[in-house]
């Protein structure tokens, strides 16, 4: 079973930009060929971020059962 991640981040921030890393670093270790990996840039995707819920940045958006 696939795991679906989505970050949520605008581009030049740094927290962003850190928090992606880190996600990454994460999924990499956990094994990566079970992760769906997506970067969404708020800016571009903003009616489909405002949809989950997402309200600042960094973010995630979590699955929905």
């Amino acid at each position: 079973m696939a795991i679906k991640v989505e970050v949520f981040s605008s581009p030049g921030c740094g927290k962003c930009g850190h928090a992606k890393k880190v996600l990454r670093k994460l999924a990499d270790e956990l094994d990566g060929s079970q992760i769906n990996w997506r970067e969404v840039n708020i800016l571009e995707e903003l009616d489909y971020a405002v949809a989950l819920g997402v309200l600042s940045t960094p973010s995630f958006s979590q699955p929905q059962f």
